[in-house]
């Protein structure tokens, strides 16, 4: 009885030790499956990754763009007001002027005061 005990037992320890191995085996595969797709994924993620620095750094510069271009046009709609002013007043001024003279021929008076080129 001690040898069939012993040769069950040694069948079974030699079973359960080629399952171990099998399930082993498959764990490793597994394990290299997933290695694979891994170093995939962290490849996708860099690149997604610069892909995002560079669209920033872009957008950044955009928003700097944008905001040099708005001082800009604020500067020019400050030159045009100041210029359409002093329009304004310099036809004004010769309006006055032109009220008291007799004739439309005779040079203004004091015109190089009002008259002014750019």
């Amino acid at each position: 009885m001690n040898l069939s005990i012993r040769n069950v037992l040694l069948m079974g320890s030699v079973t359960l030790l080629i399952a171990c191995l099998l399930s082993i085996v498959y764990l490793l595969e597994v394990l290299d499956t997933q290695a694979k797709h891994y170093g995939e994924l962290q490849s996708r993620y860099q690149t997604s990754l610069s892909k995002n620095l560079s669209l920033a750094t872009t957008v950044n510069t955009m928003k700097l763009e944008a905001r040099a271009a708005q001082l800009a046009a604020d500067e020019l709609l400050q030159a045009k007001a100041q210029r359409s002013a002093a329009t304004i007043q310099t036809v004004t001024k010769i309006k006055e002027v032109l009220i008291y003279e007799t004739c439309v021929d005779v040079p203004i008076p004091h015109a190089s005061e009002w008259l002014y080129y750019h």
